[in-house]
């Protein structure tokens, strides 16, 4: 519907500021018409041109859909005149050929001079449309820019809210308390069996709590970032579970300065451990394989678990979380899929190249 036509404060506006107009368009008509007999010239003029301007009323607003399926911002300027002007002059034709149909109406009822009156006025009654019609066209597309940028605004904001969020959630998540019991439990262990490692493991996990809680704010960080912070957890992970545990990362060397959203990898990598290594009695296996592909990167993690092994329990946060904030950082050309074997989950992202915080949706596939 018509925006106009939504409230009846809008509607009523409208239709107080066109009877102004029909009024002083009637005076002009009655200024070109005075050879016309005074006595008749007011009702001959009322009759024909308020309902025939009326009329115009409607044409002009159609033209809000014509407005809205040629965007300002997407066409040349050239197209919306090309198009616009085609339309103005169907519609304006139309409605004078409508007019004349009206004026043979009016002469058959008696009203004599109508015809008349029509065709002495058909030059100032075309050139009046015409002017209305592209004045409505300037409004259409000054509604319709100013609702759009509204839109995008609320828009950004919503998903800058969203992502705020998210990304809070993340961090408190990151931190999570059972991997600091079994590191602190290593430790302790570390302290009898091996103490000359404990400081560098204090290192590495100093270095991925700072990175969790500090470069988890940013709006990007770098894929080199991203791996750092991975190899700290991991070789955490690594001096917990010894030679159960296999980690292969194979990165080409274009992706790793590319812009990346933070924490983007840790919920894979952490989803291989709680669901997967920690499942087996036997030896596994984390990959992680990161290539650019045409204008997108994708990213493949892939680990071994035991079906008939115990598991941790799921929350299903890691991956709904990062569903949500690749939505909010990459937009629609982010896809995340899921495939599992007998004995190995694998999760592949493709991701566009990021240059800023997007606010399209994501697809995803599972």
């Amino acid at each position: 519907m018509h925006p106009l036509f939504n409230s009846n404060r809008s509607l009523l506006t409208l239709i107080f500021t066109w009877v102004v107009l029909c009024c002083l368009i009637a005076l002009l008509l009655w200024e070109l018409t005075d050879d016309a007999p005074l006595e008749a010239r007011g009702l001959l003029i009322s009759l024909y041109a308020l309902p025939l301007y009326l009329l115009l009323l409607f044409f002009c607003s159609a033209n809000y859909y014509l407005c809205m399926r040629l965007p300002a911002n997407q066409y040349a300027l050239n197209w919306l005149f090309i198009a616009h002007a085609s339309a103005a002059l169907l519609t304006v034709g139309l409605w004078l050929m409508l007019g004349q149909a009206w004026s043979q109406l009016l002469e058959n009822t008696g009203l004599t001079g109508a015809r008349t009156l029509h065709e002495e006025t058909l030059w100032i009654n075309g050139l009046l449309g015409l002017v209305l019609y592209c004045a409505w066209v300037l409004v259409h597309y000054t509604y319709l820019i100013a609702k759009g940028d509204e839109a995008n605004n609320a828009q950004a904001l919503a998903q800058k809210l969203l992502i705020s969020d998210i990304e809070l959630q993340a961090v408190k998540a990151t931190v999570h308390p059972h991997f600091m019991y079994n590191s602190l439990n290593m430790l302790a262990n570390l302290s009898v069996a091996a103490p000359e490692k404990i400081h560098d493991i204090c290192v590495q996990m100093s270095e991925f709590l700072r990175y969790s809680v500090n470069y988890a704010k940013k709006d990007t960080v770098t894929i080199h970032e991203e791996l750092t912070h991975i190899e700290n957890y991991l070789a955490i992970e690594k001096e917990r579970f010894g030679k159960n545990l296999a980690v292969t990362i194979d990165v080409d060397p274009a992706c790793l300065y590319r812009p990346a959203m933070p924490l983007l990898l840790f919920p894979l990598v952490e989803n291989c451990i709680k669901h997967g290594i920690q499942s087996q009695l036997a030896p596994g296996y984390i990959s992680l394989v990161m290539k650019p592909l045409g204008e997108h990167m994708e990213i493949q993690v892939e680990n071994s678990f035991d079906p008939e092994g115990q598991k941790a329990e799921s929350t299903n946060h890691g991956l709904a979380s990062l569903k949500k904030r690749m939505g909010g950082h990459y937009g629609a050309g982010a896809t995340l899929n899921i495939a599992k074997s007998a004995n190995t989950f694998k999760v592949t992202l493709k991701l566009p190249h990021l240059t800023q915080p997007s606010t399209l949706k994501l697809g995803v596939d599972s």
